[in-house]
């Protein structure tokens, strides 16, 4: 009943479209621009709807026990989940940018990837109606009824086919709007198969990896061998990416750019919808906050922004690479999945756009306003985390409890650094809530140490390459 509907409702849609276009309003400009406007409408209602899916109750985007994980249920349908994510990046690059390489792998590699993914409906609702399902099903303060319309069948029916509906209309149509066919006899149209493995590797769901490999017997420890290797690929593909790009123009850098920060926001969300929500889990820690913030700076070309991403950002990963957050967990397990591609791409993007030049170098003013701009995060975050914490004191409900900037748990914090356990000691309470002046000072003072570090180090290495390119035009000259 679901296929006849939906593709009796497509093909109303797609035809009323043509007619409009080659009927109505045959070779009518201002029509062309409604469409061109419509399209990017579409595509913004699309990209924020997927983002809210992944917030909806989904069995499949759980982590499991391992003995069903070894039992090779599910790979393939594992395998469409993760071409189910190129949407999300493709469309927004091939409507907003134009991009004709994006416009082929959305026109049809996504096209037949939702298609497909719109004969597994049975299957799709099997694990969105799944009472084993997380994000807003696991909020405790939500109601039973509510709970029960989030696993509903007709509301997650609807709500699939719509974003099904958006995936196939937004592709098509400006495919007709455009005439865009695939030019056979174009190297700039067969580029699109070497870009799209990249696309597909980069967007991988951070449950994926476990359905097709297990958690692994290799566990992910701090400074092991998975710590390592992970630190060294790390700079390898930031190598690897500016010297295949650095010579392309400024339009290619940033479709790279984009692709990567839709990558980010896309795989740090489903976090919320693999394990429960709860306020610890808002994107209040900095890293979690600049996976959004990166993607924000590019579509805006806000420079405090990015000068932000660039420094506080990137110190936080500094910090996450030197004392990462582990769960004893198998390499493949989805919270390391999610740990180390959120953190890679949260350090790539930033450096990426310095070294392309994206954004003008860091003046006099980036320290200044970076550091205002901290203090203004951490005053904030500690507040918040005061109050929520004071607010988990008094009702006892773990809801509420926060430790943002690790400043606010002294288990958490003695595990990577034991000597922080003796500097929680030293609190005070006012009612419910708690005060660690001595480790919330020394967090604020050492963090803001390593932003100036990192500020001076990059100012450094500018007067070393000027310094270089004067030599080169004395010798030319």
């Amino acid at each position: 009943m679901f296929h006849i509907l939906f593709f009796s409702i497509f093909i109303v849609l797609i035809s009323t479209f043509c007619i409009l276009k080659y009927v109505v309003f045959k070779n009518n400009e201002k029509f062309n621009k409604i469409v061109e406007k419509l399209l990017k409408i579409f595509t913004v209602v699309y990209c924020s709807l997927v983002i809210f899916n992944i917030f909806l109750p989904d069995g499949f985007t759980i982590s499991l026990d391992k003995e069903i994980l070894l039992g090779g249920m599910h790979q393939g349908y594992a395998i469409l989940r993760w071409l189910m994510c190129l949407p999300f990046v493709a469309l927004p690059i091939a409507v907003f940018s134009k991009n004709r390489q994006f416009k082929n792998i959305a026109s049809y590699f996504c096209v037949v990837v939702t298609l497909v993914s719109i004969a597994f409906y049975s299957k799709h609702m099997q694990f969105f109606t799944s009472a084993d399902g997380r994000g807003l099903n696991s909020v405790s303060v939500f109601s039973k009824g509510f709970k029960q319309f989030l696993l509903n069948g007709t509301f997650r029916g609807i709500f699939f086919g719509f974003l099904t509906m958006l995936e196939l209309c937004i592709p098509i149509m400006f495919a007709i709007q455009e005439k865009h066919v695939f030019n056979f006899k174009s190297k700039t149209d067969w580029l699109s198969f070497l870009i799209l493995p990249f696309v597909i590797i980069s967007s991988v769901p951070i449950y994926v990896p476990q359905y097709l490999f297990g958690y692994s017997n290799i566990v992910f420890e701090t400074f092991g061998l998975i710590h390592w290797l992970w630190v060294v690929c790390t700079i390898i593909l930031l190598v690897s990416l500016y010297f295949i790009f650095r010579k392309k123009d400024e339009k290619v850098k940033k479709v790279l750019l984009f692709v990567l920060s839709l990558c980010l926001v896309y795989q740090y969300t489903q976090m919320f919808g693999a394990v429960s929500i709860s306020l610890k889990r808002l994107p209040l820690q900095l890293c979690n906050l600049g996976a959004y913030l990166i993607l924000f700076s590019l579509i805006t070309m806000n420079r405090k922004i990015f000068n932000f991403t660039m420094i506080i950002n990137v110190v936080g990963v500094i910090f996450a690479l030197a004392m990462p957050d582990l769960d004893g967990e198998g390499l493949f397990y989805l919270y390391n999945m999610h740990f180390i591609l959120k953190h890679t791409n949260v350090l790539i993007i930033p450096v990426l756009m310095l070294l392309f030049g994206v954004f003008p170098r860091l003046d006099k003013f980036a320290l200044r306003d970076c550091l205002i701009g901290f203090t203004v995060y951490f005053i904030s975050v500690w507040a918040l985390g005061t109050a929520f914490n004071a607010i988990s004191n008094a009702t006892g409900n773990g809801f509420y409890s926060a430790n943002y900037m690790f400043m606010f748990s002294s288990e958490t914090a003695s595990e990577i650094l034991p000597f922080t356990k003796a500097l929680f000691d030293l609190n005070f309470k006012i009612g419910y809530a708690v005060f660690y002046p001595i480790i919330q000072i020394l967090v604020y003072i050492v963090f803001s140490i390593v932003c100036v570090a990192l500020y001076f180090a990059i100012k450094f290495l500018y007067y070393l390459k000027d310094k270089a390119m004067h030599k080169s035009k004395k010798a030319l000259s």
